[in-house]
């Protein structure tokens, strides 16, 4: 009982010391009275929804693009292909007897044998 009683006076105490010390704290707190007002967004900075998104544009590579390039460099004759990535293809070309495959990819036309 003699805690509860300690500590009750404490506070009692102690209140008016505690308000006092928020009016006058140099924390840039604001005094109890003021309202905190919200700051509006710049226009520039607020979201616009009647306006579509700006995209940037990726360029599009094409299969022929690769299988020109594979038969002009090996001297080759198109068998197949299929695009395996945004500017990556895989090509199989004929080459004499034998059937070759290589992985050509546009964006640095660059070609490698698989």
């Amino acid at each position: 009982m003699k805690p509860i009683l300690t500590l009750s006076a404490l506070l009692l105490v102690g209140a008016p010391f505690a308000a006092e010390a928020r009016e006058r704290a140099p924390f840039g707190w604001p005094p109890a009275h003021e309202e905190v007002r919200q700051m509006p967004l710049r226009p520039e900075a607020r979201p616009r929804f009647d306006e579509a998104e700006r995209l940037t544009v990726q360029q599009r590579y094409s299969i022929d693009d690769a299988i020109t390039l594979v038969e002009q460099r090996t001297g080759g004759r198109y068998v197949s292909g299929n695009q395996t990535g945004p500017s990556t293809f895989v090509i199989k070309v004929q080459i004499g007897p034998n059937i070759v495959t290589y992985r050509v990819d546009l964006a640095n036309r660059s070609m490698s044998k698989m």
